[in-house]
């Protein structure tokens, strides 16, 4: 599932799930909260601590997320479309450029610094998959989040728009990626051999992976993985699934559809690499590793597997685990201080990967 529903058009607003509330509503609250923990009672568990401005977005954002899996996926992006754009500023970059791959596919990239526009071969740049369960979101909904990325690890980012389900099914997505990493590895940005890294949130963390496994099977030099709360798992069988099933914006009948709609009926029996990567023959001579989960995400468990895979692997693996924040944080960033604080926790630990 996407990580920036509220970053640019590409969003849950408050009218598409019938409440008026608005963004600068929500940051009057914001300011107005104490920046600390609370205890909150659940459906799902007894007793739990949960970001104090993360239940404010929940309050606001749950009455169309527990009924989201009921509509179709054209109904979902309308949905989308329809809502207003945030009312934050986009972090300046020295230049933005749309590039189209043989294929039709098309990347955004988000060039930092002076120095990376001058000098492209010696930038270190990112290949970054949207989330979106493989079904929903786009390039222009993860602008801002994009935009944070390039400027906290200083990479020049490529952000793919890739094909999505159930109008293209997999594999569709991977290879996408796969044409992206290989347009890039050979020359398309300008990118040293050694300077490329991918990257993702939730569906587009499992793309990253994925991607990185055929790179290394083919014998692209991937640098480093950024999998931000990674989705591997059709089965949705972890104990995460279960004590964090609904209400923390991520439900785990949303993440059902999610996989019926890329995989198909059978989604739940897939064991196929390119789907879950943790069932390749082996993840060794994989790239280095940031992996980040929270701790109410129905996809908690399955970032955790993917981090102690790696490591058993013999792949250098940072696990960053934030547990009092949800699915989708690295998008909230502007209205909670918490989740931007863990962006930019998350990005300097990529970023001490570049300069080692």
């Amino acid at each position: 599932m996407a990580g920036t529903y509220f970053s640019g058009r590409d969003t849950f607003g408050a009218e598409a799930c019938g409440h008026r509330r608005c963004f600068t509503d929500l940051d009057d609250d914001r300011r107005a909260a104490p920046l600390n923990m609370r205890s909150v009672s659940a459906s799902n568990v007894d007793f739990v601590t949960l970001d104090t401005n993360v239940q404010m977005i929940l309050d606001m954002v749950n009455p169309l997320f527990g009924n989201a899996h009921l509509m179709t996926a054209t109904e979902l992006r309308s949905a989308m479309a329809e809502s207003p754009p945030p009312p934050f500023a986009p972090v300046e970059m020295a230049s933005v450029e749309d590039m189209t791959l043989p294929s039709g596919s098309w990347v955004r990239v988000y060039r930092p610094t002076p120095e990376s526009v001058a000098a492209p071969a010696e930038s270190p740049t990112m290949l970054w998959i949207h989330g979106g369960g493989f079904v929903i979101g786009d390039v222009a909904g993860n602008d801002l989040t994009v935009r944070k990325i390039a400027a906290l690890t200083g990479c020049t980012v490529a952000s793919l728009e890739y094909r999505l389900a159930p109008e293209h099914p997999f594999p569709a997505a991977p290879d996408d990626v796969l044409e992206a990493i290989q347009w890039i590895a050979g020359g398309g940005l300008g990118v040293a051999p050694n300077r490329l890294l991918v990257g993702g949130d939730s569906a587009g963390a499992n793309l990253a992976m994925v991607g990185a496994l055929r790179a290394r099977d083919a014998g692209i030099e991937i640098a480093h993985q950024m999998l931000v709360y990674p989705c591997v798992d059709p089965t949705c069988s972890s104990e995460s699934f279960k004590t964090n099933a609904e209400g923390y914006l991520l439900s785990a009948a949303f993440m059902h559809w999610f996989w019926k709609y890329y995989l198909g009926d059978d989604y739940a029996s897939n064991t196929d690499p390119l789907v879950n990567p943790l069932q390749a023959e082996s993840l060794a001579g994989m790239p280095s590793a940031t992996v980040i989960t929270a701790g109410y995400d129905p996809l908690c468990d399955e970032g955790k597997r993917v981090a102690a895979a790696l490591t058993s692997a013999g792949v250098s693996t940072v696990a960053l685990h934030y547990p009092g924040l949800i699915h989708g944080f690295i998008g909230f960033g502007d209205i909670i201080p918490t989740a931007e604080e863990a962006l930019k926790e998350m990005c300097a630990a990529v970023a001490s990967t570049i300069a080692a």
